[in-house]
């Protein structure tokens, strides 16, 4: 007796094809969404995570160096000053062709700059050791009442470029006016030999001509050794209000009333900064600051 085999055959029809097609094309479209929208949430988090970051550190900066004030100016070049920078505001890596003074008009609109004259320290901020430097003159010891010499000061200076937020550090001339009648010997501080070599090495390196005996003895310092610190990234707002107490400094960014001793009562200054997202979905950040200067002369 014959016996007949059969083979079951099984596959997909046309119909089936196109479904299946279908429905895994809106599975890897949905979970294809849902991971770029995870991704950009990402993104966005990060990116108002790092200027949350830059806001609280640039307004820490500020606060401690206002504290650290014994002046809010308007000049770096005064009768009783002469804080010249070789390399100005404009003038990034290669020196300005002649020395430059700051202004605190900045870049102008909101794009100020913040000028705060501090006592200078042998080390920079944060080094647990930094004392301030003091200045030799001949009316007392340095090794026995060094505190009782003159100080030397320096300027810190906050100011926007390219929508940074940078801190830079100038030092005033030793040769001026100002340490002459003050009896100050020309380029000396007090300490070693060494330490008054390496002071004016660090802060006057910079200088034109570098490497020369001038700026051991003391030359003008150019900008510091220290370079440029970078406070915040993508600022598109840089403003400051100058007050005496509570009370505004009158037609303070008029330039027609504007003088050397703009801020000589100013006391107290207000900050306002905006920090805008480096990527799109997430919103810019504003924060203002009022502080007053911490030091009196």
């Amino acid at each position: 007796m014959l016996h007949m085999r059969h083979s079951n055959q099984s596959g997909f029809t046309i119909v089936e094809l196109m479904v299946t097609t279908f429905v895994m094309f809106i599975v890897v479209v949905v979970f294809g969404g849902i991971i770029s929208a995870s991704y950009r949430q990402a993104i966005a988090a990060d990116a108002l995570a790092s200027m949350t970051r830059d806001m609280h550190v640039t307004m820490d900066a500020i606060e401690m160096d206002v504290l650290a004030s014994v002046e809010i100016a308007s000049t770096s070049r005064r009768g009783d000053m002469n804080m010249l920078d070789r390399y100005g505001y404009s003038a990034v890596s290669n020196p300005a062709p002649t020395l430059q003074t700051w202004k605190y008009f900045g870049g102008g609109g909101n794009r100020r700059a913040l000028l705060l004259i501090q006592y200078a320290t042998n080390l920079r901020r944060g080094a647990g050791s930094r004392e301030v430097v003091y200045a030799a003159t001949k009316r007392f010891n340095c090794s026995t009442e060094r505190r009782l010499q003159p100080k030397y000061r320096q300027m810190v200076i906050y100011f926007m470029r390219d929508n940074t937020l940078y801190r830079r550090v100038i030092f005033d001339d030793i040769k001026s006016e100002r340490y002459k009648a003050l009896g100050v010997n020309a380029s000396a501080i007090c300490g070693t030999g060494d330490e008054n070599n390496e002071f004016w090495r660090k802060i006057a390196v910079q200088s034109i001509p570098p490497q020369s005996s001038e700026f051991t003895g003391g030359a003008t310092p150019g900008r510091s050794l220290y370079r440029d610190e970078t406070i915040a990234r993508n600022v598109s707002a840089f403003d400051v209000q100058y007050f005496k107490d509570d009370t505004p400094i009158a037609n303070q960014y008029d330039a027609a009333h504007s003088s050397d001793h703009m801020f000589e009562n100013a006391n107290k200054v207000k900050i306002d900064i905006t920090i805008s997202p480096p990527v799109g979905g997430v919103s810019k950040i504003s924060q203002s600051l009022t502080v007053r200067k911490g030091n009196e002369e």
